[in-house]
């Protein structure tokens, strides 16, 4: 992988997201419309699509400038589809775009984010319960934010954080950022995203 390739991945995250899929993970299923796209009848008929029998979409927004420094953009989870196709023509002269499938909320069991470092050693940020991943940032009230440090996965008493933590270990050493990686996912009742898992990994980004 040159230099550009590596920019490039690091800028966009919807070839973040592709990157996971591409080497086994489970991802939402989602397409990215990207900035200043035309919405017209093609768009719509491809949004229409994509979403299938769908009753409810995902609408994620992400910056065209700098997504690292502008990471909360607007935000609609868990839509009427045609709600959500709306929203798309809106946004899309403002914003990328990710349609994606919708991931209900109620049957969320932890969210949160999970730092690998290349010394080894393991940091996670977790809410459990009915929570999104955004809101590890600013629990809302009755949240309760588990934040923990490790030497090595064999320090991590959580049976379920350690399973999480051992399932995505390898991406470490996938990725092509010097100090490690910070992985976003949700743990969830139900099977969901590309693979029909429990476990789904919203992202990678840089530690």
């Amino acid at each position: 992988m040159n230099k550009i390739e590596i920019k490039l991945l690091f800028e966009d995250k919807a070839e973040r997201i592709n990157q996971l899929k591409e080497w086994g993970y489970n991802t939402p299923k989602v397409t990215k419309i990207a900035y200043g796209t035309k919405y017209d009848k093609i768009l719509y008929q491809k949004l229409k699509k994509f979403a299938g029998s769908a009753e409810k979409m995902t609408v994620r927004t992400y910056s065209r400038k700098d997504e690292m420094k502008e990471s909360k953009l607007d935000f609609f989870p868990e839509i009427p589809t045609e709600e959500a196709i709306r929203i798309v023509e809106k946004l899309v002269s403002k914003y990328n775009v990710l349609f994606q499938e919708a991931i209900d909320v109620n049957t969320t069991l932890i969210t949160g984010r999970i730092a690998l470092i290349k010394d080894g050693k393991i940091i996670y940020e977790i809410l459990k319960g009915h929570y999104r991943v955004r809101e590890v940032d600013n629990p809302p009230p009755g949240a309760t934010l588990v934040s923990k440090k490790f030497n090595s996965i064999y320090e991590v008493k959580d049976i379920e954080m350690r399973r999480i933590i051992y399932n995505i270990r390898d991406i470490l050493n996938l990725v092509v950022f010097p100090n490690g990686v910070i992985i976003e996912f949700n743990l969830q009742e139900e099977l969901i995203g590309e693979l029909k898992e429990n476990l789904i990994i919203w992202e990678y980004r840089p530690y």
